[in-house]
């Protein structure tokens, strides 16, 4: 699949997590904790959403069952947030 950006066109394959693997709590926090520093820095609104925001309320965690995390940006960040995707991959 690709994705158009400003600064070019990024290829990507969608990977579906398996039902069994769950993810690794101490690497989303790490990843989430580097997707702020991009986002904020950057002034986009961003925020936990779908099963990600279930699991906060309900657990104040991710849920026991979570095999990723979810997010929301807003529509007028779209473009400026597909921008920090280059930057993002070069973090890993």
């Amino acid at each position: 699949m690709k994705l158009k950006t400003s600064n070019g066109i990024i290829n990507f394959k969608n990977c579906y997590p398996s039902i069994h693997q769950r993810i690794d709590r101490k690497k989303a926090i790490q990843n989430i904790q580097i997707l702020q520093l991009y986002l904020d820095k950057a002034g986009i609104e961003w925020g936990p959403a779908f099963g990600t925001l279930v699991g906060i309320v309900r657990h104040n965690d991710f849920l026991p069952t979570a095999t990723a995390t979810d997010f929301f940006i807003l529509k007028e960040d779209e473009e400026r947030f597909k921008d920090i995707l280059w930057l993002l991959m070069e973090v890993g």
